[in-house]
């Protein structure tokens, strides 16, 4: 489970995506990543912290925000 420490991050999405494929769960949440998804949480928090964060990379958060919402 994720402990929402940002440096422990990366190693718990591919443990998630290692989960998700053996128990089948793209089928429930599609095939295709979000290609407006930033390229990790640090690239995220970097921008939002200067203030460029891209209208794209803003929506791609927040709908990747509310899909984890309905999975937990």
């Amino acid at each position: 489970m994720f402990d929402g420490d940002e440096k422990n991050y990366d190693q718990w999405e591919i443990q998630w995506k290692a989960f998700a494929q053996v128990d089948n769960l793209v089928s429930a949440i599609g095939k295709e990543l979000n290609s407006d998804m930033p390229a990790s949480v640090a690239v995220f928090n970097k921008a939002e912290k200067a203030g460029t964060t891209s209208k794209e990379h803003k929506a791609a958060v927040k709908a990747n925000r509310q899909q984890w919402l309905i999975l937990h």
